[in-house]
This record gives structure tokens, sequence and C-alpha cells, in this order.
């Protein structure tokens, strides 16, 4: 949970904090598996997203699964709701620091 909470607080995840963000969502997709954590209307119009950089759309779905774990693991209400909320912040983030690359309509639909 602490990994999840150091990548969650770091201004630029998508930079800094790539292998920690791994080492989970591999732990999680090991030891879980992922089919509790994937859910279809909050990632469907990220993932199909034909105009964004492949890397954001992955970082965006691990950045999702971490978080709804998060969520699941520290008993919050409103799982999904908390690992959308936490995706957007962390495309908000991205946003600030990359603004050069390409992300497509993911900008309309995360806003």
């Amino acid at each position: 949970m602490k990994a999840i909470e150091d990548i969650n607080s770091a201004k630029d995840a998508f930079e800094t904090k790539q292998d920690s963000l791994n080492k989970v969502a591999n732990y999680i997709a090991s030891y879980a598996g992922l089919v509790n954590f994937v859910d279809r209307e909050n990632l469907a119009k990220v993932m199909t997203d034909t105009q964004a950089f492949p890397e954001i759309k992955e970082y965006l779905f691990k950045i999702y699964i971490i978080n709804k774990f998060y969520a699941m693991g520290k008993n919050i209400g409103g799982t999904k709701a908390y690992a959308l909320n936490k995706m957007k912040e962390s495309f908000n983030s991205f946003q600030r620091e990359h603004p050069n690359v390409e992300t497509g309509n993911i900008k309309i639909n995360l806003n």
C-alpha cells in the first residue's frame, strides 16, 4: 500500500515511478488477478483511443488498477469512483509535465 501512496504522491509518476508502478501492477496481476479490477465502463474510452500515445494508455490503465486495489484494501467506499478519480488526477499531472505528448481524446474523456 505504501508503494501505491508513493506513486500517487509523485509529481511526475509517469517519468519517475514506472518501475514501482510495474512491480505493483504485476503483483496484483499475479496474486489477485485483474478481473476484479477492470471496469469496462471507466476504461473503455481511454483504452480504445487510437490517437493517444500507447504508453500513456498503459500508464493510466495501471494507475486505475492499483488504485482500485488500494481502495478495496483500505475499505474505501466507491472503489470504481476512487480509481477513476485517481486516474484523472494522474492524467492531469501527466499533461502538466508532458504537454507535447499526444493524448488523443483522453483529454476530453477524462476532463
